[in-house]
């Protein structure tokens, strides 16, 4: 990971912050809105705290990357 060993409260800070999912089903285009509105809030947020600038983005790319992975591997659901 990109951060600091002394850096949890800020790890958690920032996690309190972005979206795990959609709330509830919605379409890509607002889901992209919804997520773009989060990561943004929530940067803001984390300098707002003190949270240096490049160590907050660090670990919002740090938590897209693992998103993505995390969607990658979720299994597909069957449409019916």
């Amino acid at each position: 990971m990109f951060m600091s060993q002394g850096s949890q409260t800020e790890i958690e800070l920032i996690e309190s912050m972005l979206p795990t999912c959609c709330p509830s089903p919605c379409a890509d285009e607002e889901a992209a809105d919804v997520l773009r509105s989060s990561v943004i809030e929530g940067f803001e947020k984390a300098i707002d705290l003190g949270v240096p600038p490049v160590q907050a983005l660090a670990y919002i790319l740090n938590w897209v990357s693992d998103e993505m992975a995390r969607v990658k591997a979720a299994p597909v659901s069957a449409s019916t």
